[in-house]
């Protein structure tokens, strides 16, 4: 018999490491592609504290927690309408091709 939570737990894992690494990456590029500042003083944010960071952190936070709740709202509304659909059908068919399927759509995500 096949059990889903040794891999539901490494995904777990997986997603909280890479979640701070994709932080730390939508407010490098907020920094340098939509603020338009120099990739060198971009890098700087979050690893150096200084009046430069200080600064450009406070310009580019507030932009790069609006790309976050977008994508927060917008996974969420796509999550409610799938689940709308999925419940019914997974009290068919049952509860593991459901997780299995979610297992993959994390791996290619």
């Amino acid at each position: 018999m096949i059990t889903v939570e040794l891999p539901l737990l490494l995904v777990f894992f997986s997603f909280m490491f890479t979640s701070s690494v994709y932080t730390n990456l939508v407010i490098y590029r907020t920094c340098y592609t939509i603020l338009g500042y120099n990739q060198s003083e971009c890098a700087l944010l979050g690893n150096v504290d200084n009046n430069i960071t200080e600064h450009l952190e406070k310009l580019v936070e507030p932009e790069a927690n609006i790309i976050g709740m977008v994508k927060g709202t917008i996974g969420s509304i796509f999550s409610v309408i799938i689940c709308i659909f999925i419940g019914p059908w997974s009290d068919r068919f049952g509860r593991k091709p459901v997780i299995v399927a979610n297992l993959i759509g994390m791996y290619y995500h």
